[in-house]
């Protein structure tokens, strides 16, 4: 009962960890993909408005926010790229747990830019 206990804890925790992750970045490239036209038209501005969005987001995560990488990339300038990683997050050892914890996020999120 006790591993079954256990075991239900780490994978409502892995994705938990994985949900929460998924939105601050989602909420994150949208905030640059939303800006206005005159705000994210010069790359020193557009730099200036991903970083405070990372920052912002980091923050809504707590001190987890540290262990989270979040990198915009630049493929045109008609879409938004946030490239996010984050490592799985779980209560049992590495050697009890079967499998892959859950809560590794790994994964790019792709907005198109708003014209405003």
């Amino acid at each position: 009962m006790i591993a079954m206990l256990g075991f239900a804890s780490n994978v409502s925790l892995g994705l938990w960890t994985r949900s929460t992750v998924d939105s601050v970045a989602f909420d994150a490239a949208r905030r640059v993909a939303t800006a206005p036209l005159e705000q994210s038209q010069s790359a020193a501005s557009l730099s200036q408005l991903e970083v405070q969005a990372v920052d912002s987001a980091r923050q809504a995560l707590g001190s987890y926010g540290q262990r989270v990488t979040m990198e915009f990339e630049h493929p045109n300038s008609s879409v938004v790229v946030l490239h996010v990683r984050s490592p799985a997050q779980g209560l049992l050892p590495r050697l009890i747990s079967a499998g892959p914890i859950l809560g590794a996020v790994d994964r790019r999120i792709i907005m198109r830019k708003e014209g405003k």
